[in-house]
C-alpha cells in the first residue's frame, strides 16, 4: 500500500487545487455500500465533519443528546455550536438504555443525537435494533460514529439508510486503515442532510495527497484484513490475561482498545508507562473513575 501510495505521489500536480468535492472516493465508498455519490460525504477527518454537523442542526438554545461516558469531543463540538450537551447515563456496563434515552429525547427535544459504536472508550457495540429503535422514534438527525467498526464484524447501521431518513453513520480512515496522519473520514447519509453540513465546509478542506492516499487504501482494503484480524486476536488473548487477575474488571470490547477497572490505576500506569506502553487513565471522568483504556 505504501509502495503504491509513494508511486503516485512522484506524479502528483502540486501545482493544482484538490478536488473540492472528493468526487473519485466518494464514488468508490458508495458503490462499495451499495449507495449513491449523493450519499457521501468526505471531511478532513471524521472529527471535521462531526463538529459540521453541530452546526448544522446545533445553535443557540438547542441541545445535542449525548449517551455518557463516550467520546469526549462531542459534547465540546455541541458547545462550540452554542448548543448545550444533554448526557444520558449508559448502565453499568455501558450498554446503551434504548428507554432511557428515548424519555430525555421526549423531555429534552434535541437538535441532533449521537450514538458511538462501538463506543469509545467502553469499547462495545450497539445491536442495531435498539439504533433502529431510536430511528423510528424521533424525528431530529441521529448521528451514528462507526470509527471502530472494522474491529466489530457485527452488523452496521448502514443497514438502515435506506429505511431511515434521519440516519447519519461515520466512518474514518484512521483506525483500521492505519491513515491518522492524513485526517479523512466520511459520513454517509440522505442527500437533504448532507447538503446541510456542506453549508459550513470550507473549500479545499482536504488536501490532495490525503484524498490520494485514501483512495489507494480503500481500493486495497483488503489487505488490511489480516492485520485487523491479528489485532482482534491480540484483544481477546490480553483480556483472558487480564482477566486471570481478580483485582481487574475486564470490560468486554469490540475496538481495538480494552477497558479495565482496577482500584490502583494510577500505580498500573506509571508502571506500564515505564515499560513503554502507553494508555489512556481518565481521573474522575464520570463513569470512568478508577479505569484505563
Amino acid at each position: 500500500v505504501l509502495e503504491r501510495i509513494e508511486r503516485a505521489m512522484r506524479h502528483a500536480a502540486f501545482n493544482r487545487y484538490p478536488d473540492p468535492d472528493a468526487r473519485r472516493l466518494r464514488a468508490l465508498i458508495a458503490a462499495d455500500y451499495g449507495l449513491l455519490p449523493e450519499n457521501v460525504l468526505v471531511g478532513n477527518g471524521s472529527s471535521e465533519l462531526l463538529e459540521k454537523l453541530c452546526y448544522a442542526f446545533g445553535g443557540s438554545g438547542r441541545r445535542v443528546l449525548i449517551p455518557s461516558p463516550t467520546f469526549s469531543m462531542y459534547a465540546i463540538f455541541a458547545k462550540m455550536a452554542d448548543s448545550e450537551p444533554a448526557l444520558v447515563q449508559l448502565r453499568d456496563d455501558f450498554s446503551l438504555p434504548v428507554e432511557a434515552l428515548l424519555q430525555a429525547a421526549e423531555k429534552t427535544r434535541p437538535a441532533l443525537i449521537i450514538l458511538c459504536t462501538p463506543n469509545n472508550p467502553s469499547g462495545n457495540a450497539a445491536p442495531v435494533g435498539g439504533i433502529e429503535t431510536i430511528l423510528s422514534r424521533v424525528s431530529c438527525p441521529v448521528l451514528v460514529d462507526e470509527a471502530y467498526h472494522e474491529f466489530c464484524g457485527g452488523p452496521s447501521a448502514i443497514s438502515l439508510l435506506p429505511r431511515h431518513r434521519n440516519l447519519i453513520v461515520a466512518r474514518t480512515f484512521s483506525k483500521a486503515y492505519s491513515l491518522a496522519s492524513a485526517r479523512v473520514g466520511y459520513i454517509l447519509a440522505h442527500p437533504e442532510i448532507l447538503a446541510a453540513v456542506k453549508r459550513s465546509v470550507r473549500p479545499y478542506h482536504i488536501n490532495a495527497l490525503s484524498l490520494m492516499s485514501a483512495e489507494i487504501v480503500y481500493e486495497m482494503k483488503d489487505e488490511f484484513k489480516p492485520v485487523i484480524a491479528r489485532i482482534v486476536e491480540e484483544r481477546s488473548r490480553i483480556s483472558e490475561r487480564l482477566a486471570e487477575r481478580k483485582e481487574i474488571r475486564v470490560f468486554p470490547s469490540e475496538s481495538n482498545f480494552i477497558l479495565i477497572k482496577t482500584p490502583d490505576a494510577n500505580k498500573l500506569v506509571s508502571f506500564l508507562e515505564s515499560e513503554g506502553i502507553a494508555v489512556r487513565v481518565f481521573g474522575n471522568d464520570a463513569g470512568l473513575e478508577t479505569r484505563i483504556r
